[in-house]
């Protein structure tokens, strides 16, 4: 969130900036979809599906911790060499 709050307070002159935020905008978008379908109580009564589903979602929520840990990097790595 302090990645963030620098874009608050400064004008965003880089291009890479936008990358940024679009990869946070991305991983915080995907983690409440992920705590969304972990939180439903709404499953498929076969196990089958059930476990389908349940995959699915660590993939969802796997992505969103990508997405933002990339947005991170490239953050950090903006601020080392630019």
């Amino acid at each position: 969130m302090a990645y963030l709050g620098k874009w608050a307070t400064e004008p965003t002159i880089q291009k890479s900036d936008f990358v940024v935020a679009i990869g946070f905008f991305i991983g915080i978008t995907l983690l409440i979809i992920a705590l969304y379908r972990i939180l439903n109580n709404r499953l498929p009564e076969q196990k089958e599906a059930v476990d389908a589903y349940y995959h699915r979602t660590l993939k969802i929520f796997m992505l969103g911790i990508i997405c933002s840990f990339i947005g991170t990097s490239i953050s950090i790595l903006q601020g080392m060499f630019f």
